[in-house]
């Protein structure tokens, strides 16, 4: 959780401005409901990367859907972590659950 903030306050110190970047590195493991699309893949790319050991198929499956459905997949995407967020009794951040209700 806390290596996308830390990560986006050192890219802001060495000079980096753009807001849409920032967001998008700051918020990938939690979500937001402001995001772009950079925000939006990233958040994508880094539950759907394939060196992942869970529900293989499933994220392969839906990699391979990112190019003719893009914000399907992210819908999916979001609902999957938030179901495993609760299936687990993890906390659940304010900015997941705004993201999930500006799905609907």
């Amino acid at each position: 959780m806390l290596h996308g903030p830390a990560v986006a306050i050192k890219l802001e110190a060495e000079g980096e401005r753009r807001k849409n970047l920032l967001d998008a590195i700051r918020y990938h493991t939690v979500g937001s409901a402001k995001w772009d699309q950079t925000g939006r893949a990233l958040y994508m790319a880094d539950y759907l990367e394939p060196g992942r050991k869970f529900l293989a198929e499933d994220r392969g499956f839906l990699a391979s859907q990112v190019p003719h459905n893009f914000d399907g997949v992210f819908r999916q995407v979001v609902r999957f972590r938030l179901e495993w967020s609760v299936r687990e009794g993890n906390h659940i951040f304010p900015e997941t659950v705004e993201l999930w209700n500006s799905l609907r």
